[in-house]
């Protein structure tokens, strides 16, 4: 018998039969046992007391008062964050934590200012220690996966989408089919890249989470890379090091290829004018398992730095079972809802796992605040492989979809030259390019009103599914620019919606124009004109304080705002709850 035996059966007595989830906040915590994660329970049962697992350690003792976010960490937040009674602040665990389970651990991974909590090594025999001690409330395994098998190009690579002959299509080079069929390359030609230069958004910055990333090819002259971090060697080196697997840095490469590259005549990234953050949370030997705690911590780091966006072709599957993917279960997940309700927009690869009679997302595809991407190939049709939904919850996933077949990007690992790709891995960068471009237009957009726009104006709108979720997303239509040129206008619903005190809207025109804003009760009777004929150009935010023209309050109730424009009429319905 082993020795470990015994062990299992203590841990059994206290762990509970369902795992429960981690609340936002702890209470207080007096002592006594904490939860032993089901998984934890599982993976230790047939180990050893000296072998080595990584596992989380929550703490229900109070956290320290905040970690420290950047200036532009803040701005985004207050630009584009949750209200502030449902945002999420950064509690990273207390010092006192920490020393308290020090001399109980290998060594510390990761410190989780998201979950109050830290990542560890631990022998299999201090695990019951660390869960009688106090203000610990939990401890789960790190969970992990196998790294799939690299994509390989199907038969069938499909045929170009008829495209009109347009003397751009030698400025892109082969990168023009996978843009033109999101609707970017008008967006790219009006000077929308990231930069900022064409609005008052100031620039975007994106963070990428994947496995490393090489910058000497030439189309990354022009890229701009604010920090780069390395969260499986811990240091500041995100290209291939000495003890790296051969091609670790390959993927990453690829993938930040496809968004930001540039290469006149062969490839243009989407966002190729954006400021970079370069997370290597992934490593490729195949033999070894990668862990949830790296991903984590990576988009906590592009948070704390100030990230608009951040784009991952990672998932996690292993250990976590298809009734996990509830948009609620899988650690990653909750980290991705965390870092959209402090205004990230976060997009994911949706997996490369095809149809098997039930869901093949990957974690954290399943979040609903996630923007999930599915592939087609380059004529528009469904790419076999491309994962499908539904969610354990019964949601649509993917969200929307792009190119994933024979994709433009870099040829690695050499410094000059282009290879095509493929996978949902490359689906997702471009459209976490078009979300830059977008954010340059709508600064005020808020990740779920980016997502939902994404979603009415896709090519599937009408009748969403778990093969095609939205349809392919149209960058044009989406940012409510006119595809002939023609002066564009758009006008956002209202938020918050359900309101109380008041409801704001953001307008957008990409020339001079004029709007009128009217406010109507549910019996049609005009309450409140907001805007007559006022001159509107690029962004303006309206709000609405729920009084009528005459200064007294508006009761409780269903109202609707007409905007009109030369170009444009929309009805938005809100509803005051006082």
């Amino acid at each position: 018998m082993r020795i470990y035996n015994r062990l299992a059966a203590g841990l059994i007595i206290f762990a509970a039969a369902v795992a429960l989830p981690v609340p936002d906040r702890n209470p207080g915590y007096a002592g006594g046992r904490a939860e032993c994660g089901r998984a934890l329970a599982r993976i230790v049962s047939g180990l050893g007391e000296d072998e080595i697992v990584p596992v989380w350690i929550f703490f229900a003792a109070p956290p320290d008062d905040g970690a420290a976010s950047s200036p532009e960490a803040l701005v985004r937040i207050a630009r584009r964050g949750a209200p502030r009674e449902k945002s999420v602040r950064l509690h990273p665990p207390a010092q006192s934590s920490l020393d308290g389970i020090r001399s109980l651990v290998v060594r510390i991974r990761h410190r989780s200012s998201y979950f109050n909590a830290v990542s560890a090594d631990v022998r299999v025999g201090m695990i019951p220690r660390i869960i009688e001690l106090p203000g610990v409330a939990k401890v789960d395994a790190v969970r992990t996966y196998r790294r799939a098998r690299e994509v390989l190009l199907p038969d069938k690579e499909g045929m170009p989408r008829h495209v009109p002959a347009s003397p751009l299509i030698g400025k892109y080079g082969d990168s023009f089919n996978q843009l033109y069929m999101i609707e970017v390359v008008d967006l790219l030609e009006m000077g929308y890249n990231g930069s900022g230069d064409s609005s008052s958004a100031g620039q975007i910055m994106i963070g990428i989470l994947d496995t490393g990333f090489l910058l000497d090819h030439y189309a990354f002259n022009r890229l701009e890379v604010h920090a780069q971090w390395d969260f499986v060697n811990d240091d500041p080196i995100t290209e291939n090091e000495p003890d790296d697997p051969p091609g670790q840095d390959r993927h990453g490469t690829l993938v930040l290829g496809t968004i930001a590259g540039y290469g006149e005549g062969d490839l243009i990234g989407p966002a190729w004018g954006a400021a970079f953050l370069l997370a290597k949370t992934e490593e490729v030997d195949s033999e070894i398992v990668v862990e949830e705690d790296n991903w984590i911590a990576g988009l906590a780091w592009c948070d704390s730095i100030g990230a608009d966006i951040v784009t991952s072709s990672l998932g996690y599957i292993e250990w976590y079972d298809p009734d996990d993917l509830d948009g609620e279960t899988a650690l990653c997940t909750r980290a991705a809802n965390r870092a959209a309700s402090r205004g990230i927009v976060v997009c994911n690869a949706a997996g490369n796992y095809g149809y098997n009679g039930a869901t093949s997302l990957i974690a954290p595809a399943d979040a609903d605040s996630v923007i999930t991407v599915g592939g087609v190939y380059a004529d528009g049709s469904l790419w076999e492989s491309s994962s499908r939904g539904p969610t354990a919850d019964g949601r649509i996933k993917p969200d929307v979809m792009a190119q994933a077949v024979s994709v433009q990007s870099v040829l690695y690992p050499e410094d000059h030259g282009y290879w095509k790709h493929s996978g949902t891995s490359f689906a997702t960068p471009l459209m976490a390019g078009m979300c830059a471009q977008l954010l340059e237009i709508h600064p005020g957009w808020t990740p779920m009103q980016l997502k939902d726009s994404l979603l009415v104006h896709a090519t599937n709108s009408d009748s969403p599914d778990n093969d095609f979720g939205w349809g392919i997303a149209r960058g044009l239509a989406t940012a409510g620019i006119f595809a002939d040129g023609a002066a564009g206008v758009s006008f956002s619903n209202g938020y918050p919606n359900p309101f109380g005190e008041s409801v704001e809207f953001d307008l957008y025109s990409d020339r001079w124009t004029y709007v009128s804003a009217r406010i109507y009760d549910s019996s049609g009777r005009l309450v409140r004109t907001l805007l007559d004929e006022e001159p509107l150009l690029f962004n303006v935010t309206v709000e609405w304080d729920g009084t009528n023209d005459g200064g007294r309050q508006a009761a409780s109730g269903v109202y609707f705002v007409e905007f009109v424009s030369p170009r444009a009429r929309q009805a938005v319905k809100v509803v005051r709850i006082r």
